[in-house]
């Protein structure tokens, strides 16, 4: 009989009450069939409901308080981010402790798809990571999937109703010099790779960014599947805007969804279906 693998959903919070509820729904719809998995929180000293809304999620779900660690000053990017460090190192310690073949980081305000941990898992890479739309690499350009179309500016999605279709304009499965905020890794990488051996460099990259250069630097490569999107919400405006259109096409999106997991990549490029961005490139 083979071993199920052993997964920890992790995702580290603040303050991200006004989210919670659809980010644990789409944690809810993913499919882990097969795995053997557990969903922790992993509180950043929040000061909303986030424990409340934690504890009254059902069985499977876990809080963990990581108040213990340092104080800090939110009102210094630098300080804040330097905390942020230590809960990811947190996450990698209590992974590693508790055995766990992969860890699926995931940030409280992205909503994932229903086939986004299985997607990311069938790579079978030591770091992978979905596409959201300030997707980067470690020189930090804009690397994100054409169609997402999010206008920094307007702080909306242009295209928000096509987020949750696979698209095939990606070319797939890329390596990039350093990525975050959704992300797989193994437990190997996280055994030889600590969130506090590579400081960041404030303000242009985050936490996970570096720790994804000291991964690199220790010969692990980094990929993002392009054609694998999740929908990073960002502010309550843009979750707005989700709901919104969940209203109005759920039952065609789920239909739809299931539909188009089942259907070979090339027969979507033939058949025309995908994005306008996929469209307009014939592919």
């Amino acid at each position: 009989m083979t071993r199920k693998h052993k997964i920890l959903i992790a995702s580290p919070t603040y303050n991200r009450a006004w989210i919670l509820p659809y980010f644990i729904d789409c944690i809810n719809r993913m499919d882990t069939l097969g795995l053997d998995v557990s969903f922790v929180i992993f509180d950043n000293m929040s000061t909303d409901n986030t424990k409340e809304l934690i504890n009254g999620a059902g069985v499977g779900y876990e809080y963990i308080d990581t108040g213990d660690l340092e104080p800090y000053n939110r009102t210094s990017s630098g300080d804040a981010l330097s905390r942020l460090r230590l809960v990811r190192e947190y996450i990698r310690n209590y992974s590693i402790a508790n055995k766990y073949d992969y860890t699926f980081c995931c940030d409280s305000d992205i909503l994932v798809q229903p086939s986004t941990l299985k997607t990311l898992l069938a790579h079978n890479v030591d770091f992978v990571a979905a596409t959201i739309s300030n997707s980067g690499t470690v020189d930090f350009n804009r690397y994100a999937c054409n169609c997402m179309d999010f206008i920094p500016r307007r702080g909306v999605y242009s295209n928000l109703d096509r987020w949750d279709v696979h698209c095939v304009c990606g070319k797939g499965l890329v390596e990039v010099g350093g990525t975050g905020a959704i992300y797989l890794v193994s437990r190997d990488l996280y055994e030889k790779c600590s969130y506090l051996e590579t400081p960041p460099l404030y303000p242009e990259e985050g936490e996970d960014y570096s720790f994804a250069r000291g991964c690199m630097n220790k010969g692990f490569k980094q990929y993002i599947d392009e054609t694998h999107r999740c929908l990073h919400c960002f502010t309550p405006d843009i979750l707005e805007l989700y709901k919104q259109q969940e209203n109005k096409n759920q039952a065609v999106k789920i239909i739809t969804q299931r539909a188009w997991l089942n259907i070979p990549v090339n027969e979507k490029i033939s058949n025309g279906s995908g994005c306008d961005y996929c469209k307009k490139r014939g592919r």
